[in-house]
């Protein structure tokens, strides 16, 4: 299987013609067309698929825009064959990158049910970053070694940073849909019907009250 590179700088953009020079085999002839009969020339698809490549990068829509002299929040490309070349390349990306639900759901979930006592050896020291197990290096959002002292009296601090633990809880919920049961609760209501004479005297206690409080404020 051929991978596609993703470009990281704008140099590599400039050399995407030779990348897409044979782009009418990989797109799919219905999206070659726009909502009318115009039909797309090499330059206004090598145009899009520049912006397609400014996505994929992370780059924002109003940034692209500007980069590519369009009016920044004119939005992205609205034709099919944009639509469908994006969609091309992010599922290309993810095949060759491995990128699955599953793994996914298995890397939050390292972060949200990591135990603290993994960087720590029996005798109660810390754990050297480079004999941590894979869950445990995987639930790391940073490492900071700081050097303390100087000449011969000096040591060194390893301090971890943990990704945050309520956050994978709540996303590994919804992701299982385990609020469900909760958002579908139904709030059982008793209405209980009253005479028309109960009612009149119900009226005629709230009017009574008001009243007597504006009295009591003059």
């Amino acid at each position: 299987m051929t991978t596609n590179k993703l470009p990281h700088d704008d140099e590599a953009l400039d050399d995407l013609s030779e990348f897409f020079a044979d782009i009418d085999v990989a797109v799919p002839q219905a999206a070659q067309n726009t909502k009318g009969s115009k039909k797309y020339n090499k330059t206004d698809r090598f145009k899009e698929d520049v912006f397609v490549e400014k996505v994929l990068q992370g780059k924002a829509i109003t940034d692209i825009n500007r980069e590519m002299g369009r009016h920044p929040t004119s939005g992205p490309p609205r034709n099919e064959y944009y639509k469908q070349r994006l969609a091309m390349r992010q599922a290309n990306l993810a095949s060759d990158m491995e990128i699955t639900s599953e793994r996914i759901l298995k890397e939050m979930a390292k972060i949200a049910f990591i135990d603290p006592r993994a960087f720590y050896n029996e005798d109660g020291t810390p754990v050297p970053v480079h004999m941590l197990d894979d869950d445990a290096a995987a639930s790391l959002a940073a490492v900071e070694v700081h050097k303390l002292g100087k000449d011969q009296d000096w040591a060194e601090v390893v301090k971890y940073r943990h990704h945050d633990k309520l956050k994978a809880l709540d996303q590994l919920g919804k992701s299982f849909n385990i609020y469900a049961a909760d958002n579908e609760r139904k709030v059982d209501v008793n209405i209980k019907e009253v005479s028309d004479t109960e009612r009149a005297r119900r009226v005629a206690f709230v009017l009574q009250e008001a009243v007597r409080a504006q009295q009591e404020q003059e």
